[in-house]
């Protein structure tokens, strides 16, 4: 049966529940402590979960979308998981898969749910662990038209950064430096939480410090504080979000992460780093893809 995480679920406010058909199987204050409960869930299950019949093979219609080299590069996944076991238990092979939280691409198409090998929405052909949706590892198969950056991001840029000829920029020529007002919402952060002892997480404690001493960032983090904010803005509608003497956890973790002037530079950041990641050029390979090994071999050498 499926199990989902919900932020805020039933009888779970503030946490995250992993709800499944019969109703919450228990309420945790992190998703990646859910996570693992919904794993644990799925490994009981195994042997229910698994899906052997073609109709029931979702990625199917995604296959059939695959151009021929495409294809090939399916069927050779699906006999390697036949004759080595599912791959993210085979040894020496590195999988590389990154939930839905954590995958900064699956807005725009880099996910399991467009993979031609998922079989369902929680399983996949050559993986043995649990997958989401949104997730994504090394090995995803996606047809033609279903990874787009499109015009929405390009569109988006309205801050300095796009004034400049973005076919000729590289991260590199990108400013990430955290502004003034970033900075001081992150110290006001840390301030509420020292008062209080409560609101955001280690993880949102160490972004303030950086960004509190306007630190440089990487575009990695930039897109993860986008993540973040995309995530989090619904706790706006919380109690005590605008309680200027209690302030709620959701506020305090806000500030930290640079409150609303972090999410504006956040989000034209993570739109500049997302016109550039998107360049085409004559080389096929994504240079930038966390997959390519070209950015690791001289050029010189790799053509020779």
């Amino acid at each position: 049966m499926p199990y989902d995480i919900i932020r805020n679920g039933p009888g779970c406010k503030g946490g995250y529940a992993v709800v499944g058909p019969s109703g919450a199987h228990g309420c945790h204050q992190t998703r990646a402590s859910a996570i693992q409960q919904q794993r644990a869930l799925y490994a009981a299950e195994a042997d229910s979960k698994k899906v052997n019949k073609a109709e029931e093979w979702e990625g199917k219609p995604l296959y059939d979308q695959l151009s021929d080299a495409e294809q090939m590069l399916a069927d050779s996944l699906l006999k390697l998981a036949q004759e080595a076991g599912p791959l993210d238990k085979a040894e020496g092979i590195w999988v590389g898969y990154e939930n839905g939280e954590d995958n900064e691409n699956a807005e725009i198409g880099v996910k399991c749910g467009n993979c031609a090998l998922h079989k369902s929405s929680v399983a996949c052909a050559i993986l043995e662990m649990p997958i989401e949706e949104e997730g994504a590892c090394r090995f995803a198969v996606i047809p033609d038209g279903y990874v787009n950056v499109g015009s929405d991001v390009r569109d988006d840029m309205d801050n300095p950064d796009h004034e400049m000829d973005m076919s000729k920029r590289s991260l590199e020529d990108l400013d990430l430096r955290p502004t003034e007002s970033m900075a001081s919402n992150a110290r006001r952060g840390l301030e509420l939480r020292r008062k209080f002892g409560r609101g955001g997480t280690a993880v949102g404690v160490a972004r303030a410090r950086d960004l509190a001493n306007r630190k440089e960032l990487s575009p990695g983090t930039v897109l993860r504080m986008y993540s973040f904010f995309s995530r989090h803005e619904v706790d706006k509608q919380g109690k005590d979000w605008n309680n200027s003497e209690r302030p709620s956890n959701g506020k305090i973790a806000w500030l930290l992460w640079g409150g609303d002037s972090g999410y504006a530079w956040a989000k034209s950041k993570r739109n500049a780093i997302m016109n550039i990641r998107s360049q085409k050029s004559a080389d096929p390979m994504w240079y930038d893809s966390a997959f390519s090994l070209r950015k690791y071999v001289d050029k010189n050498d790799f053509n020779r």
